[in-house]
C-alpha cells in the first residue's frame, strides 16, 4: 500500500521512543514531508529526543495518556575510549597512531578522552542542538523556550505546544478521517 492508494485517507505514526541518532531525523522528515495525504502521530508511552523530533513534521500530535513522556529536545554523545597511550599492569602496551596528513582526525575525541569537551560541544552537539530548536519552533510554534532545553514532561503538560491533545487511538483515527475531510475541502 501507498500513499498513491486511493483507498488510503492518511497515515498513523504510532511512537513510543526515548530518542536515538540524531542523524536519523533527516531522512524521517524527508519521509513524512512528501506524504500527500494527512498524517497524525500517535504517542503511546513517550516520544523524547529524536522521536519527538521526527513526529513533530505530523499534522497532529496526540498522546495517549497523561502521563506519557514528551520531550527531552536536545542533544547528547557519550564518548569513551582509553587514552591515545595505555600500558596494562601486566606491560601491554596499547597506542592509536595517525598519519603526519591526519591532525584532525577524532580530535575532539581524543580531547573529550583527555577531558576537554569543548570541541565536540561546538562542532558537534551545538549546531545539531540549535538545528533541532530551530525546527522543533518551526513544527511546534506554540512550544515555549523552556520546553526546547532537554527536559521531558508529562503529554498532560505540553497539550498545545508540543503535543496538540489527548486521547485514544480512535481518536487519531478520527483525526486523519477530518483532516482528510478538510484537504478534500479545501482543494474542491
Amino acid at each position: 500500500l501507498s500513499d498513491k492508494d486511493p483507498d488510503i485517507i492518511g497515515h498513523i505514526i504510532v511512537a513510543d521512543s526515548g530518542g536515538g541518532a540524531a542523524d536519523s531525523v533527516p531522512e524521517l522528515a524527508a519521509a513524512i514531508k512528501q506524504l500527500t495525504k494527512p498524517i497524525v502521530s500517535y504517542i503511546d508511552g513517550m516520544a523524547a529526543s529524536a522521536c519527538i523530533y521526527a513526529i513533530s513534521y505530523t499534522q497532529k500530535i496526540i498522546a495517549h495518556q497523561a502521563f506519557d513522556q514528551v520531550g527531552c529536545v536536545g542533544t547528547m554523545i557519550t564518548v569513551s575510549g582509553w587514552p591515545k597511550v595505555r600500558r596494562d599492569s601486566d606491560g601491554y602496551v596499547q597506542i592509536r597512531i595517525y598519519a603526519d596528513q591526519s591532525s584532525e582526525k577524532n580530535a575532539d575525541y581524543e580531547a573529550a578522552l583527555e577531558g576537554n569537551t569543548q570541541i565536540i560541544k561546538e562542532e558537534v552537539l551545538n549546531p545539531l542542538c540549535q538545528a533541532f530548536i530551530d525546527d522543533m519552533k518551526a513544527n511546534r510554534p506554540a512550544s515555549t523556550d523552556d520546553q526546547l532545553t532537554g527536559k521531558t514532561y508529562f503529554a498532560k503538560d505540553v497539550v498545545g505546544t508540543l503535543i496538540d491533545e489527548i486521547g485514544s487511538f480512535e481518536d487519531a483515527i478520527q483525526a486523519v478521517i477530518d483532516l482528510a475531510a478538510a484537504k478534500d475541502d479545501n482543494q474542491t
